[in-house]
């Protein structure tokens, strides 16, 4: 688990764990993070 501003979240095996520019960390669906954003190369 992961505690945020928002309470403590909750995350699973292949889950996305992202820090924001204030470093602020939460959690993302692995699905939605490869549906949301694209790999830069």
């Amino acid at each position: 688990s992961l505690n945020t501003l928002e309470g403590k979240m909750y995350f699973s095996d292949g889950d996305y764990l992202i820090k924001n520019q204030t470093g602020e960390c939460y959690v993302c669906d692995k699905d939605i993070f490869e549906q949301t954003y694209k790999e830069v190369k």
